[in-house]
């Protein structure tokens, strides 16, 4: 369970507007989220974590292994949690328009869920029983794949108000699925790359005009 009351919500009660109005500033409202959505997942984690389950799979197995020679890994998932963390709180205090907020909700539900995995899985040690790390990547890889699955209604979603990849920023021809944005290499100073919603918007405004 996460606290519904954190998240910023952009309600669009626009009945003084026509239908036509009406359905344009719904548009925008959910083109500057989706934007500052994408954003947020480009810069907020390690480079392919999220990439390919294969491939996370096949590094988490051997962060097991290193763990079973003694070796720690405590750092790895610990930076990843630490990396969740700062993307749930960004998400949380993105203006999420009502027409996204069910699905808004569910990818905070499963990132916080990610991140508890990450958290248990930062605390094992030499000393661990195996089965104990295998439970818990059973869980991160769960999490992850409910992940795709909201990606993909949430690219749906999208493509329902008549948003295509292009309006967001998107490569022509690619789907727009936030899972398979967690691809770009994170830098250092994060304060520099991340754009205010404010930015976000004034520029989104400009495109649609």
């Amino acid at each position: 369970q996460i606290d519904e009351s954190r998240i910023n919500i952009k309600e669009q009660d626009y009945a003084n507007l026509n239908e036509q109005e009406r359905e344009q500033r719904i548009t925008t409202d959910t083109i500057n989220y989706a934007t500052a959505f994408i954003f947020i997942f480009e810069n907020g984690f390690p480079e392919g974590f999220f990439e390919d389950d294969e491939e996370l799979l096949e590094d988490v197995y051997q962060k097991a292994e290193a763990i079973a020679l003694g070796a720690s890994s405590k750092e790895y998932f610990r930076e990843t949690n630490e990396d969740i963390a700062t993307v749930l709180e960004q998400l949380y205090d993105l203006a999420t328009p009502e027409s996204m907020l069910d699905l808004h909700i569910e990818v905070i539900q499963t990132l916080t869920y990610i991140e508890k995995s990450t958290a248990n899985l930062s605390e094992l040690s030499a000393q661990d029983e195996s089965l104990t790390f295998f439970v818990e990547l059973l869980s991160l890889q769960e999490a992850i794949d409910s992940l795709d699955s909201i990606g993909t209604r949430w690219g749906e979603r999208l493509g329902s108000l008549g948003i295509s990849s292009e309006d967001i920023g998107l490569e022509t021809g690619s789907e727009v699925q936030p899972s398979e944005q967690l691809q770009v290499e994170v830098e250092d100073d994060r304060g520099e790359k991340i754009e205010t919603e404010q930015e976000l918007e004034q520029e989104q405004e400009i495109e649609v005009e």
